[in-house]
């Protein structure tokens, strides 16, 4: 809460101008408090209206993957979106005021026009223009978390198979570095020059393996026929993966005191924006 009444305070300062990108010290990304300081109008900066905001993406996110799942072979778009109801983590998401499901809506986006493409869904007039509007989706979801822009490599998966689509994806990768560069530039990094917090950090291994273990069990909420070509293999990587944990320890479950626990349940802090 503390990032969005500092973000909006800051626009209210300075605008959306280049000072405002170079004062920004926040770890989160600029798209986020920028969405909130224009919705201040509608929500007041209440802390329900703050969540619901989030809510109301979630809907227009699974819309719009249905409509991507449609574009596929998939026979059944809104039976493969539901299976987003056994993500823990959506239901995050959607319930707080977190930067995350806007990204995750500009990720989703900028693959829509590139997929209508590959999968000769566009006409010849936005065979360019689609996934030049996918890569300017992919930028924009830069700017709510940096490591969105990965979805920026997501045609290679198309350029393994037997579509080539070499100069669909130049396009869609151009336009998203087109999107980034001018603030990368300004910023000399990723981040802007006032946030300090990744000033002594480097590569985490761990984290590495986090990020790896959420999106394998991810993957396997969402579509468990995926691992069922590498059964001997997957099982390898399993065992593998907890003999080395019980030397390197990644992850470690820890119970929750109950006292702490319901702290958190009943503790609520108003804010406001004087």
């Amino acid at each position: 809460m503390e990032y969005l009444l500092g973000t909006a305070a800051l626009l209210d300062r300075l605008g959306p101008s280049r000072a405002f990108l170079l004062e920004y010290a926040h770890p989160a990304g600029i798209l986020f408090g920028f969405m909130h300081w224009v919705l201040e109008p509608v929500t007041g900066f209440w802390p329900t209206a703050l969540r619901l905001t989030n809510t109301v993406l979630a809907a227009v996110l699974i819309l719009a993957i249905a409509r991507l799942v449609a574009l596929t072979v998939t026979p059944y778009p809104w039976t493969a979106v539901a299976t987003l109801a056994f993500v823990p983590m959506m239901w995050v998401l959607t319930g707080l005021a977190l930067a995350e499901m806007v990204g995750m809506l500009c990720g989703v986006l900028g693959l829509w026009g590139f997929v209508r493409v590959a999968e000769g869904a566009a006409n010849r007039k936005s065979r360019w223009v689609a996934p030049a509007l996918s890569g300017m989706a992919v930028g924009i979801a830069f700017y709510v978390r940096p490591p969105l822009f990965v979805v920026a490599f997501a045609p290679v998966a198309y350029l393994a198979g037997t579509r080539r689509l070499w100069r669909e994806s130049a396009v869609l990768f151009v336009a998203a570095a087109m999107t980034v560069a001018p603030v990368i530039v300004l910023w000399g990094g990723l981040v802007p020059p006032k946030v300090y917090c990744f000033a002594a950090s480097a590569y985490s291994p761990a984290n590495t393996a986090l990020a790896l273990g959420y999106a394998g069990v991810t993957m396997l909420l969402l579509c468990p026929a995926w691992f069922d070509g590498a059964r001997v293999w997957l099982s390898g990587a399993i065992t593998a993966a907890i003999v080395a944990n019980l030397f390197v320890p990644v992850l470690e479950l820890t119970a929750l005191p109950a006292w702490r626990t319901a702290c958190y349940l009943v503790r609520w802090t108003p804010y406001t924006r004087a």
